[in-house]
């Protein structure tokens, strides 16, 4: 990628063929099931990998199913081992996507505490 911070603001909504599927609007005739969801995400780069894999940061602003992975493909990033969204075979075989959280804040509600992932985390 040739930027290192992108925000992202695709509404979102449920695949019209596939249930377990999310589409991002790319035009007011994008074939979609049920509403549209406003969607922010922010993905910033923290590191280049050897074969062109890095890491990212995505942060968002609102909760919607499948929004970090649909808006991470649509920018071109699709996350290793997300086969749903494009993106390429877990190397490791496990049959997974490599998608991580380090802390939730304000949710479900701005008064909680923040959730931070214990020091360990792999």
């Amino acid at each position: 990628m040739s930027w290192n911070e992108h925000l992202i603001e695709h509404a979102l909504a449920h695949d019209r063929r596939k249930r377990s599927k999310m589409v991002w609007q790319r035009g007011g005739s994008t074939p979609h099931r049920g509403r549209w969801y406003s969607a922010s995400t922010t993905l910033s780069r923290l590191s280049d990998r050897a074969g062109g894999l890095g890491l990212w940061q995505a942060t968002m602003s609102s909760g919607v199913m499948h929004q970090i992975r649909v808006h991470a493909a649509s920018a071109g990033l699709p996350l290793l081992g997300d086969r749903l969204y494009g993106g390429s075979e877990d190397p490791r075989g496990a049959g997974r996507f490599y998608l991580h959280h380090s802390g939730v804040e304000g949710w479900p509600s701005p008064k909680l505490p923040s959730l931070d992932v214990p020091p360990k985390w792999p």
